[in-house]
């Protein structure tokens, strides 16, 4: 783009333009505000001559097919070079297939894994300056990732034990181990949030429609986890073990010396 901006400045402008005319359309549009009282009534007034400042599109818009679109990246994962002495390891799957039922013990394990093994193993042992993961019940994925870490085969064989970590976990768990984790997930669940997080969150809440009955539920979930869960959780990381797709920032070195075992499609950033 940036040898395009010097020899082609009318081309580059032209499909920057067309970018902003497909994002940018009022047919489209949602509006999440937080206020108080006050600031709503100041804003009224001139949110609707905003709203009608936006582009209006009649056409209709072509649906992507994403899943022919995440074919893709189908194959053990990519790889991107970058001139850096450390690596950013990240591995995931979708442990969840859509139509599956989550529970919110599930969240329970997952909090539980970034901050004790993860956290041992992958930071504390490995050296790394961060180590976590993230699991999302709405679409089932589970991730780990690493951050500035001097390991890189080192931490996916972590990722990779961490379903017989949790099995293990589960045969010999104690009531306070198995205490602090849920009460660790309902410190998250019921954190102070700030205007604009509660915001963002209603609006989050409200687009992919998880109601009041459905977080009492899930909360329920979490005050009844066992050490079951954390088992049945193991299982399901299998998945990743087994299946998972693999993302490396990291240096040239590093990468091409890890992918003779990989097999990553590695792309020069920089």
């Amino acid at each position: 783009l940036a040898k395009e901006v010097d020899k082609n400045w009318e081309g580059v402008l032209a499909k920057l333009e067309r970018i902003r005319d497909l994002l940018v359309n009022r047919k489209n549009l949602l509006i999440n505000l937080s206020a108080e009282d006050k600031g709503f009534s100041s804003l009224q007034s001139n949110l609707e001559e905003y709203i009608q400042s936006i582009p209006l599109k009649t056409e209709e818009s072509k649906v992507v097919d994403w899943a022919m679109e995440m074919k893709k990246f189908d194959g053990k994962g990519e790889g991107f070079v970058v001139p850096t002495q450390v690596n950013y390891v990240g591995k995931g799957a979708q442990i969840f297939k859509p139509g599956e039922v989550t529970s919110g013990a599930a969240a329970v394990v997952s909090r539980h894994l970034r901050t004790t093994w993860l956290w041992d193993k992958v930071r504390v042992v490995g050296g790394a300056y961060g180590a976590m993961n993230s699991y999302n019940p709405s679409s089932g994925m589970f991730k780990y990732v690493s951050y500035r870490d001097p390991n890189l085969l080192q931490t996916l064989e972590t990722y990779d034990q961490t379903p017989e970590f949790l099995r293990e976990l589960s045969k010999e768990m104690s009531p306070t181990t198995l205490a602090n984790a849920i009460i660790g997930m309902i410190g998250d669940m019921d954190a102070p949030m700030s205007p604009d997080q509660k915001g963002f969150t209603s609006m989050d809440r409200y687009l992919t429609g998880l109601t009041d009955e459905m977080r009492q539920e899930r909360r329920d979930q979490v005050l009844s986890t066992t050490a079951k869960d954390f088992a049945e959780f193991a299982e399901r990381l299998e998945v990743v073990t087994k299946e998972g797709s693999i993302a490396v920032i990291g240096s040239s070195s590093a990468l091409e010396e890890a992918n003779k075992e990989l097999g990553l499609e590695l792309k020069k950033i920089l």
